[in-house]
């Protein structure tokens, strides 16, 4: 268990642990947050929301090595979730963690929850003997990039998206 000292408006550390299925109801309960129609502009809101309502349930399956954690606060109430998956950079050919989700609930917002889950991002990672982390992030959430901005990460490769119609 990752343990760091917060220095926000939550007394006491935010801690991270293994997610369990009791988790479950607070992983539905902030899914939500993860969809930003302003930040997501190519995406179809329905088609979004069914994917992370998928994955809040437990029914998209994750590559193996995939595990997800729970931040909780000093009551044990949970903050926010983490999902990891061991990966590989197609063209070094090293090992990196890749951030599948990371999201907090709005109460959690600012308390270092965020910043406890990318600590523990790194600490796995670095158990594991992969060299970096990686993530992808919606080009207008421009809230997510400055934070991971703030941690340390940089612009990679930019994903540009055409839509095709379905007209033969």
């Amino acid at each position: 268990m990752v343990t760091v000292a917060d220095s926000s408006s939550m007394p006491g550390a935010i801690r991270v642990r293994p997610f369990d299925t009791a988790d479950r109801p607070f992983y539905r309960a902030i899914v939500g947050r993860l969809q930003d129609a302003d930040a997501t502009p190519t995406r179809d809101p329905a088609v979004m929301a069914d994917y992370f309502r998928r994955r809040a349930n437990g029914e998209v399956e994750d590559p193996p090595g995939t595990e997800t954690f729970v931040a909780i606060g000093p009551d044990d109430a949970p903050l926010g979730i983490l999902t990891l998956t061991p990966s590989t950079d197609y063209f070094t050919g090293h090992g990196r963690a890749h951030v599948e989700i990371l999201v907090v609930s709005a109460e959690a917002e600012g308390t270092g929850a965020g910043r406890a889950l990318m600590a523990h991002a790194e600490t796995w990672a670095r158990s594991r003997g992969l060299t970096e982390i990686a993530l992808d992030v919606f080009a207008g959430n421009a809230r997510a990039r400055a934070f991971y901005e703030r941690l340390g990460f940089r612009p990679d490769h930019l994903r540009l998206v055409r839509a095709l119609d379905r007209s033969p």
